[in-house]
């Protein structure tokens, strides 16, 4: 239902879907305070509208412009080996970084769970709140830098404002 909640409220359901969630939201008053959770939610964190700056080129040109400019460069067999040479040489420098940083995934801070047939919310430790989708899984992690998590399934956020600590 937050499916449907959302897409009326961003103003991409249709006529027909609209009627459907007023009649949903009449059934019962928990569908009520349901819904009026998610437009709270929605408040909190609507979406701003995207700007385009202008449309994207052609595939068709940029795979052509692409293909022609590695003909270019790379004439030759001196090119053919430079361009190798460079793989390789990237390729270690990939290898050598790895293992003298030796990275290591951090460990989640707070693991939540929605249940499967019900929907959870939660709040982070800056202050912001997530609802949970049933089943979906969401990891906290603990950075001094930045707010991190990580979220398997879906959720809707509400995020508080920290410009020192982006999230």
């Amino acid at each position: 239902m937050d499916d449907l909640i959302i897409r009326v409220l961003g103003g991409n359901a249709s006529p027909f879907e609209v009627e459907r969630l007023k009649r949903w939201r009449g059934i019962t008053g928990d569908n009520e305070r349901h819904f009026q959770e998610v437009v709270r939610i929605w408040d909190l964190t609507a979406p701003e509208p995207a700007v385009s700056v202008s449309d994207p080129p052609p595939v068709e040109a940029v795979l052509e412009s692409s293909v022609a400019t590695s003909r270019r460069r790379f004439r030759g067999p001196r090119g053919s080996l430079g361009r190798w040479g460079l793989l390789a040489a990237s390729l270690a420098a990939v290898a050598v970084g790895i293992r003298v940083v030796g990275y290591v995934a951090p460990e989640p801070y707070a693991t939540y769970q929605a249940p499967d047939r019900g929907s959870l919310t939660v709040t982070l430790a800056d202050g912001s709140f997530v609802r949970l989708a049933p089943g979906s899984h969401l990891y906290e992690f603990d950075t001094e830098d930045r707010r991190e998590v990580s979220l398997e399934g879906r959720g809707v956020f509400a995020i508080s404002r920290d410009e020192t600590r982006p999230f």
